[in-house]
């Protein structure tokens, strides 16, 4: 018995400290980026060897402003001291659009980050719901509400909420306590008229054009 037990502890030892083959695959993909490496004078070609990956990536600005950006990694493969590191993130991207952190009619909080400078929890910290048009007809143009409240909005632009940006969506739900995500809260979208809440489901039945929603300003 004792033997046994010692000739399964040898093996236990011998599987423990034995090192798994590597991929051959990989393994010759190695050597033949240091074959490549010492032939052509090293670190030239090794930094010149080099795979890159693009992501769109939605970052807070701690400004008032949340942005996308299109993110590149870039990895150099026949670098031998590069092997096994992740992916390195190049320069700070390219801004594909921006819109505010805050509800229109919240007040945003530099120093805290946060949308709570006026109002309170039981109001959404002052959310303020306004009309595409104040009768029921879309032609109001510049004189619409909505755009003229996001026209006042220090941080945006002269829009408003729109449903493509579906990127952002988990960054404003991620934070209930200040943002109205519910499923009955709804944003006019200014591409289509009608209004969306931040699961993208649009208004049902179809808005008229003088009721009130939120609006999300870029």
């Amino acid at each position: 018995m004792n033997y046994i037990l010692y000739s399964l502890g040898a093996l236990l030892l011998f599987l423990t400290c034995m090192e798994l083959p590597e991929n051959p695959l990989k393994k010759k993909d190695k050597r033949n980026a240091i074959e490549k490496y010492l032939e052509n004078g090293g670190i030239s070609l090794c930094l010149s060897i080099r795979s890159e990956e693009k992501k769109d990536e939605v970052l807070d600005d701690i400004d008032g402003t949340i942005s996308l950006r299109t993110n590149t990694y870039s990895k150099y493969d026949a670098c031998p001291w590069e092997w096994g590191k992740p992916a390195q993130k190049t320069g700070i991207g390219i801004l594909k659009f921006w819109v505010s952190k805050c509800i229109q009619g919240q007040v945003y909080r530099k120093e805290q980050n946060d949308c709570k400078g006026a109002g309170s929890a039981a109001n959404y910290w002052n959310a303020q719901k306004y009309q595409l048009c104040t009768t029921n007809v879309s032609t109001c143009g510049n004189l619409s509400p909505v755009r003229l409240a996001c026209n006042s909005n220090s941080t945006s632009s002269i829009f408003y909420f729109m449903s493509i940006f579906q990127e952002m969506r988990n960054l404003f739900k991620s934070r209930p306590d200040e943002i109205p995500s519910g499923t009955g809260d709804y944003y006019w979208d200014y591409g289509t008229n009608a209004a969306y809440n931040l699961d993208g489901q649009i208004a049902n039945p179809i808005p008229k054009y003088d009721a009130f929603y939120y609006a999300l300003c870029f």
